[in-house]
């Protein structure tokens, strides 16, 4: 090979810069240019350095082209979101500066008034101020201020009505209703790894691709690169010189270009999820500010303002990235963080460490936010209390009152003692009525106001109670306790978790009663077992005592033995003094045994007191454990029966409609159900009015008796059914002098009517469940018995589950 053909790979046309001095190699082989010594690496994903600046530049236009359309698309919305702010704003601002008007005009008015009264100068008229003197003492104030409380009364509700009117708005119902405001683009993000083939080698670039970096050691330009993390002593960045002196595993530049490349697209992609993230995060907060009823300028000014900077450092972010620079104009420090960068075992480390500081920053900005509407939704529903009765839409009723207020006060003047009763129980009727809507706003707060609905619920049983003793003297109460009995109805339907709380409440205080009475019978027993210990003490005692005295006895009669060997003269004398002391020894033990007896016989009769105890706890425990069953054995019981039970498509009247898989019948007469009621035991059924005409009645009938009638027959003695009416009569099959008495209750729509039936003892009751009035009827049960009801033409009838 001749001089100039050495410099030259005759494969790849391009500078040697090695020699193979290896024996085995052959000597066309020796000669390595830099690619070459790629494939002897078996490097595959390998372009030139100009193939590499012309991919780098196209990837930068593509992308510069791709964030400039997303950031157009997201300048859109958030103009889109801004006028749509500012036609809020304007309109909040119309409405503030009406009512800052009407105030003004106001308040120079009462500073007129002010200004006349102070330039007026008092005359005095003995006679007429006479007459004004009394009628001063009786009422304390006169026409004048009256009328001028009810016109700021009225001046204040108009303002109410303005502010209401903000939130019926079209303004704000358009940017309420807008559930889709930004419109997220998905942005494809290229990142095939797929080998890119660009072997085109243009005839003149005969030079190894190279940086403009010079190596330090060998003053030579930089080739290779060690992307090695275990080779701390290799450089990082090498050259000729430096691959020679330092085997290892190099990467040429146009791969650690190449790489650097994905890594960007990666980057890319990662930052774009990052943003797309806090972008939806956002617009649920913006959805949040919309759903919300703002009524503070500053308030729009400072959200938006935040979001705007907000999104202005996310544009900051993406300018400051270093992929914005071409990587022949990266210094050497950068440089050196790439490498370090692209030489990690996992090289999206920092990257997850920015993702991590991005969300720690946006959840303390988030934070901010959400305490900031907080703030602003507790001040929204100060004011939605204040003017929640204007925002009622089921206010009926308060307007009945009203005009029944407005005919009161014009009709019975002269007697002012019942119009002031009448007022004052339709003003406690009113203020009930308009108390009880408050819990639409606070039904869910049930700790705070399970107190106030009990409250209510008293107030209205009370309020009942009264009208009904009325109602005796003055039929215009009528109307009020009708009134009052519908709102009552529906106020327990609209707040049925109270009543369900209140009843679970009670099921617990009946469960811890009867736990009371249990430890109540154990703290008995433990003191009968203390009082058994206490007795068996004593008992110890005496026995102890009884030791004591039988030594004694021992000792006095060895005492008496020796005295009688020493004192063989005075045996006579001594005799009667033993006698008296042996009587006196009988008698203590006569005592001791009497009490010995006593004690034993105490202490059987304590035994006896505590075995008898012991069995009435275990009779009261097994009587609970068998109330509990039968309780459990009835529930299941009367809800598989009241699942079953059906109106009857052949044992009724041929005008009777049964619908809804035979639940519910309306219009005809007499309609049976299909199951009979059981022998053993006692049944529980329920029927709801769904709708009712002028006659109605519910109970049990004979169906052999009706179906002779062809079910057509009344309700009356004779006709085979016991039942009872809406207009409080009962009717009796068999007992005439219970048939046709108005001995019930009355029911009306909506009523639920539980009836119980217990043939084995021969009754029958009828329950309403709201009020829970009763009523029991005896019953002939010589025929089978089934659940029926009777219904004129309007009356419509459900059978209601019954959760017990």
């Amino acid at each position: 090979m001749e001089q100039s053909n050495m410099k030259m790979c005759s494969k790849h046309k391009l500078e040697i810069v090695l020699v193979d001095l290896e024996a085995k190699v052959a000597q066309e082989d020796r000669y390595l240019c830099v690619r070459c010594i790629i494939e002897r690496m078996n490097k595959k994903k390998m372009n030139m350095i100009d193939e590499t600046k012309n991919l780098i530049k196209e990837m930068k236009m593509t992308e510069q082209n791709q964030k400039f359309e997303d950031n157009k698309k997201r300048l859109d919305n958030f103009k889109i979101v801004g006028q749509l702010l500012r036609d809020l704003k304007q309109n909040i601002d119309s409405i503030f500066d009406k009512i800052f008007n009407n105030i003004q005009s106001k308040l120079s008015q009462i500073q007129s008034d002010i200004e006349n009264i102070e330039s007026q100068t008092i005359i005095f008229n003995f006679e007429v101020d006479i007459e004004r003197l009394s009628q001063y003492q009786e009422q304390q104030i006169n026409s004048q201020s009256i009328q001028a409380i009810e016109d700021d009364h009225k001046f204040i509700e108009q303002i109410q009505k303005q502010l209401s009117s903000f939130i019926n708005s079209q303004q704000y119902n358009k940017l309420m209703n807008n559930q889709i405001i930004f419109v997220n683009e998905i942005v494809a993000q290229d990142l095939q790894t797929n080998e890119q083939p660009n072997e085109m080698i243009k005839a003149q670039d005969y030079k190894t691709p190279a940086l403009k970096l010079i190596c330090e050691e060998h003053t030579k330009e930089i080739i290779m690169f060690n992307l090695n993390v275990n080779s701390n002593q290799q450089p990082k960045m090498a050259c000729v010189k430096c691959i020679q002196q330092y085997p290892a595993s190099y990467t040429p530049l146009e791969e650690l270009i190449s790489q650097w490349d994905q890594y960007q697209k990666r980057n890319q992609a990662y930052s774009n999820e990052i943003q797309k993230t806090r972008s939806v995060m956002q617009q649920k907060i913006l959805k949040v500010i919309q759903d919300i009823k703002l009524q503070n300028d500053q308030i729009f000014d400072d959200l938006i303002q935040s979001l705007n900077n907000q999104q202005q450092s996310i544009e900051h972010m993406n300018q400051n990235q270093i992929n914005g620079k071409s990587f022949y104009q990266l210094t050497s420090n950068q440089i050196n963080e790439i490498l370090i960068q692209l030489s990690q075992i996992d090289k999206f480390k920092s990257h997850k460490d920015q993702k991590s500081n991005i969300e720690k920053i946006d959840k303390i900005f988030y934070s901010d936010l959400r305490s900031r509407l907080e703030h602003l939704i507790q001040y929204q529903q100060i004011n939605a209390q204040r003017i929640n009765y204007l925002l009622m839409n089921d206010n009926k009723v308060i307007h009945e009152i009203d005009n029944l207020l407005k005919s009161t006060q014009q009709e019975d003047v002269d007697n002012k003692e019942e119009t002031a009763d009448i007022l004052q129980i339709i003003e406690k009727t009113r203020q009930i009525m308009e108390q009880s809507f408050n819990f639409q706003f606070s039904q869910k707060i049930l700790d705070e106001n399970i107190g106030q609905y009990k409250k209510a619920k008293e107030e209205i049983q009370n309020l009942r109670q009264i009208l009904s003793l009325k109602i005796e003297k003055c039929q215009r109460f009528q109307q009020i306790f009708n009134e009052l009995n519908n709102y009552s109805e529906k106020f327990v339907q609209d707040y049925l978790k109270f009543q369900q709380f209140l009843e679970f409440d009670q099921m617990l205080n009946l469960i811890k009663e009867l736990k009371e009475q249990i430890s109540l019978s154990n703290n008995e027993q433990l003191i009968i077992n203390q009082q058994n210990e206490e007795q068996k003490q004593q008992l110890e005692l005496l026995k102890k005592n009884q030791n004591q005295y039988q030594n004694e006895i021992q000792v006095l009669t060895s005492l008496n033995e020796k005295m009688k060997k020493e004192m063989e003269e005075q045996i006579n004398h001594k005799n009667q003094d033993n006698k008296k002391l042996k009587e006196k020894i009988e008698s203590i033990q006569k005592e001791n045994s009497k009490q010995k007896n006593q004690f034993e016989n105490d202490l059987r009769i304590l035994n006896q007191t505590n075995e008898q105890i012991n069995k009435e706890n275990l009779e009261l425990k097994n009587q609970i454990k068998v109330k509990d069953e039968d309780f459990q054995e009835l529930k299941t019981k009367s809800s598989q029966q009241q699942k079953l039970l059906t109106f009857s498509q052949t044992h009724k009247h041929s005008n009777c409609q049964v619908t809804q898989n035979g639940k519910t019948v309306q219009n005809g007469k007499y309609c049976l159900c299909d199951q009979v009621i059981p022998k053993n035991g006692f049944t529980l059924f329920a029927f709801k009015i769904i709708e009712l005409s002028s006659r109605c009645f519910i109970g049990i009938g004979m169906r052999e008796i009706i179906q002779k009638n062809n079910y057509d027959g009344d309700v009356t003695y004779g006709y085979g059914s016991y039942t009872i009416g809406s207009n409080q009569y009962c009717f009796s099959h068999h007992d005439k002098d219970k048939d046709a008495k108005a001995l019930s209750f009355d029911f009306t729509v909506n009523d639920i009517i539980m009836v119980e039936v217990d043939i084995q003892n021969k009754y029958i009751k009828w329950t309403k469940k709201q009020s829970n009035q009763s009523f029991t009827l005896q019953i002939d049960t010589t025929y089978d018995l089934y659940p029926c009801v009777w219904a004129m033409s309007g009356s419509k009838i459900e059978i209601q589950d019954i959760r017990i």
